[in-house]
Parts: C-alpha cells; sequence; structure tokens
C-alpha cells in the first residue's frame, strides 16, 4: 500500500483530499436534539393510544362509562398529547435548522472534491438549502442533496480511495420516506379532526395520529444513523454503523 493511500491524499499530483468542512460537530448536535425529542414523541404515541382505548371503551360500552370519569381520562390524556406534540416540535426546529447547515456543509465539501478530481456535481451548495423550501420540489432535492453527501465523498479504506460509491445510504433513504409519508399522514390527522363527530370516527384518528409519530420516531433514528455514517465518510473514517 503507498504511502500516498495511506495518508488519504489524492492521485498523483493533485493535493490531499481535506474536507473544507468538518461535519463531526454540528452532526453531533443534530443527533443529540433529535435524540432527546424522541421523549416526547414516545410519550405522545402512548397518550394517543390511551385515547383511542378510551373512545373503544366508549363504543363498546357506552352505557357502563362514568361520564365524570371518563372525561377526566381523556383530558388528561388530551393535554399529555398537545404538551408532548408541543416539545417534540419545538426541539424539532432547531434540528431542523442544524440539519440544513450540515447539509450546506457536506455539499460544499463535496463540491471541493468535484473540482479537484474533475467530477461534476449534480448540484451547487445552495440547493443545500433553497431545496427544502421550493414547493414540489423539496419531495425530492433535499434527499438527493445529502445522499449525495453519502455517494460522492472520497472514502479511505485504508488502500485506496471511491468517489461515486454505487450503493445508497439505506437509513438516509428510511428516514426521508418514513419523513415524507408523516408529513402527509399529519395532513389527514388534521382534516380529521376538523370533520370527527362520532366517537368511532375519533378512535380512528386517534390510531391513526399515533401511527404517524410512531413512523416520525423511525424517521429521527434513521437520520440519526444517516448523519452519524455521512458525518464518519467525511471524516475519512468508517461508518459506525452497518
Amino acid at each position: 500500500m503507498s504511502q500516498q493511500a495511506a495518508n488519504g491524499s489524492g492521485p498523483a499530483g493533485r493535493e490531499p483530499l481535506v474536507p473544507r468542512y468538518s461535519l463531526q460537530g454540528i452532526g453531533t448536535a443534530i443527533c443529540w436534539v433529535s435524540g432527546i425529542a424522541l421523549l416526547p414523541v414516545g410519550i405522545a404515541i402512548v397518550a394517543e393510544f390511551q385515547q383511542a382505548a378510551l373512545m373503544a371503551e366508549w363504543i363498546n360500552r357506552p352505557s357502563l362509562i362514568n361520564q365524570s370519569s371518563f372525561r377526566s381520562d381523556w383530558l388528561s390524556a388530551e393535554n399529555v398529547d398537545i404538551y408532548a406534540s408541543s416539545s417534540a416540535l419545538l426541539l424539532g426546529l432547531p434540528a431542523f435548522v442544524l440539519l440544513v447547515i450540515w447539509s450546506w456543509r457536506a455539499s460544499k465539501n463535496v463540491q471541493k472534491w468535484g473540482e479537484q478530481s474533475g467530477r461534476g456535481v449534480r448540484r451547487g451548495a445552495g440547493w443545500a438549502i433553497g431545496g427544502w423550501f421550493i414547493p414540489i420540489g423539496n419531495f425530492w432535492i433535499p434527499y438527493q442533496t445529502i445522499q449525495d453527501a453519502w455517494r460522492r465523498a472520497p472514502w479511505t479504506d485504508g488502500s485506496w480511495q471511491r468517489y461515486d460509491d454505487p450503493q445508497r445510504n439505506n437509513a438516509w433513504l428510511i428516514s426521508w420516506l418514513t419523513w415524507v409519508s408523516t408529513n402527509l399522514l399529519s395532513r389527514l390527522v388534521i382534516r380529521n379532526w376538523l370533520s370527527d363527530e362520532t366517537p368511532r370516527e375519533f378512535r380512528t384518528t386517534y390510531l391513526l395520529d399515533a401511527f404517524t409519530n410512531v413512523l416520525l420516531a423511525v424517521s429521527v433514528i434513521s437520520l440519526i444513523i444517516a448523519v452519524k455514517q455521512i458525518s464518519d465518510r467525511h471524516a475519512f473514517r468508517q461508518p459506525s454503523f452497518p
């Protein structure tokens, strides 16, 4: 193995392929904030299943329901759900801002490596920010931008460097698909809340809301894994996750 390869240098005659920005500090922040947000998401899921169970009890045994006790239990679960969901949203906002900055830095790294190696990039680094805010385009541009941060980074594995990895980052794919699904289902939940009238309809909406938050939890966990993997690759280290 050549000393050049061992040191992570580029081809002969080219400067070492050093990332322009480190991703690990901000990547760690994303992982911590997102991980903390999982706690209120989990609490919201429990509260929503509890509300669905209360509605099922009302449907199955309406004559045996103690109205005062039922209302107290329902309001308690409803308040827990509201506070937990609000807390998750408040934690999600800084996590999103950090993710956009992290994505921009990753894109700048890929852009620099593309210039050094003579390989083009699909989009400029500005898309890592603007892509999130383009109607319809935000369904795929951010996904492609972060996927490119994985595929188009040089990966030193101890013997050589390779670009344009044909394998996608599956953790990021899962995170993106579940996040998009969560957004679509959330709109359905909101629409149902505006039209529900019967206990059966409310039970269905509570279950749908719980399922939406389960998908959100899967998305957050997958995001943490993807951010760690990509940050490690940009640091020229093997990802910690399989």
